[in-house]
C-alpha cells in the first residue's frame, strides 16, 4: 500500500522542530514552548503540542508579545 501525503490534511500537534519552522527560529520555538505551551503528550522521544496552542501563541507574536528568555541554570 502506498503512503498517502496531503496537504489538505489537517495538522492536529505539533513536535518541537516542527515550532522553527513556524515561529521562524529554533530560539523562538524552544522559549514559546517553554512558557507558553503546554505537551499535548510527552514521553522520553515524543513530545507533542497542541495545534491550538500554538496558534493561540502565534497570535500573542502577531499582537507584539514576547516570551521571556529560557533562565539560565544557576550552578554554585
Amino acid at each position: 500500500m502506498k503512503a498517502i501525503h496531503s496537504k489538505n490534511i489537517p495538522k492536529y500537534a505539533f513536535r518541537p522542530p516542527e515550532l522553527a519552522e513556524v515561529f521562524g527560529s529554533s530560539e523562538m520555538g524552544r522559549r514559546i514552548a517553554y512558557h507558553w505551551l503546554k505537551p499535548l503528550v510527552q514521553g522520553k522521544r515524543l513530545t507533542l503540542y497542541d495545534a491550538g496552542d500554538v496558534a493561540a501563541a502565534y497570535q500573542r507574536l502577531r499582537s507584539g508579545e514576547l516570551p521571556p528568555p529560557i533562565p539560565r541554570k544557576v550552578v554554585a
